[in-house]
């Protein structure tokens, strides 16, 4: 698993020991950061990554300019190979790791903290179409025009909740990707 562009292109990650994380491959990456990349500046951009693994979502954000990225995982296994990632690429200080279940953590209410969400729950999680983007925008973790990515087995989807749109689908492999930005009020009216 290696960064696919920016400062730290070529350079490779660790995963996580066991088969309780499915790292995204390179390929499926690189299709999702061709779109944002269409989207974002990156250098006002900050991450959270919900399901992090490895963290190669958030470091591939990193290494494009994000300000900073926060991992929420629950494998310890996946904490300690982020952390060694996050190390190896000298992000320590722009990287925060919060050891939590993804939905308990969604469960607070935030004030549009970042502006742009990945998520990458396990392909069996039943909760990914629904559950999970209702949860991300209703407790408000993303900025107005922000975006979320919600990662899902290929040929399902992610379903838009009150206040997203499906700016795009795609995808890669076996991985499929629901991108929804967030309609802040002004851009609804339009």
């Amino acid at each position: 698993m290696r960064i696919i562009a920016g400062e730290f292109r070529s350079r490779t990650l660790i995963a996580p020991r066991g088969d309780k994380t499915r790292p995204t491959t390179d390929r499926a990456r690189e299709a999702v950061f061709n779109v944002l990349s269409n989207q974002l500046n990156w250098s006002e951009t900050r991450v959270l990554d919900l399901f992090a693994g490895s963290g190669a979502l958030a470091f591939e954000a990193l290494s494009r300019g994000a300000l900073q990225a926060t991992l929420v995982e629950n494998n310890r296994f996946a904490l300690h190979a982020a952390k060694e990632n996050a190390a190896a690429l000298g992000v320590q200080q722009a990287v925060r790791q919060l050891p939590n279940d993804v939905y308990k953590f969604l469960q607070s209410p935030a004030r549009g903290e970042f502006e742009l969400i990945f998520a990458d729950p396990p392909y069996s999680d039943g909760r990914t179409q629904t559950e999970l983007p209702e949860l991300i925008f209703a407790n408000g973790w993303l900025a107005p025009g922000g975006l979320c990515v919600i990662e899902h087995r290929a040929g399902q989807a992610a379903l838009a909740p009150k206040g997203a749109k499906i700016l795009r689908e795609l995808n890669a492999g076996e991985a499929g990707f629901t991108i929804l930005v967030h309609q802040s009020k002004e851009n609804i009216s339009q």
